[in-house]
């Protein structure tokens, strides 16, 4: 099963159920204009962002649009939302952090800072987690994906402190949350 498991998620393109991109709307809805750099119009970052109220520009390498060499004019979004290829890691969270703009991606909790790279990144900037319970799933057409690791949302100047648990969509749907007094931009 891990070998299985292991082989399916070696290729990056899987794709993230409206529930999981759910779980950070509670967070974002100061960021007016989402760009989402690894989606096409169907993707659900892009749905459930629209939905929420969010102007979302989107990009995906296969329109030829490469996340290392594209990016929209800096004042066209103020947050970058997305679930990046995982094999890409290291020069995605570089180019994430240069880009100096809000952020939050989903990334597994497996390897964050095992690469020089990735531990001076994070040991150089200000970033948080959003943990929800339990591991996500992910497809690609009628395949489905469950990592034998949790995906949690990386972020940078997202998130009201450094580590949130979410125990479910519903039970942050529901969360009391003080824009104003918890924001980061507030700090």
């Amino acid at each position: 099963m891990f070998k299985s498991t292991l082989k399916q998620s070696l290729n990056d393109e899987w794709y993230t159920y409206p529930h999981t991109v759910r779980l950070i709307l509670p967070y974002v809805e100061y960021f007016h204009r989402i760009w989402c750099p690894f989606d096409t119009a169907n993707s659900h970052f892009v749905k459930e962002l629209r939905a929420a109220g969010h102007e979302v520009i989107h990009s995906h390498i296969a329109d030829g649009q490469d996340f290392f060499t594209f990016a929209p004019p800096t004042e066209d979004y103020d947050a970058i939302i997305s679930n990046p290829p995982f094999s890409l890691r290291d020069r995605i969270y570089q180019r994430l952090f240069a880009l100096q703009k809000p952020f939050a991606v989903l990334g597994s909790e497996r390897g964050l800072v095992d690469s020089r790279t990735r531990f001076d990144l994070f040991k150089e900037n200000r970033f948080e987690i959003l943990i929800p319970q339990g591991r996500r799933q992910f497809f690609n057409g009628d395949k489905i994906l469950t990592p034998p690791f949790q995906t949690w949302f990386i972020c940078h100047d997202v998130l009201p402190k450094q580590i949130v648990f979410c125990d479910s969509e519903e039970k942050e749907r529901k969360m009391h949350y003080d824009k104003h007094a918890h924001h980061p931009h507030h700090r």
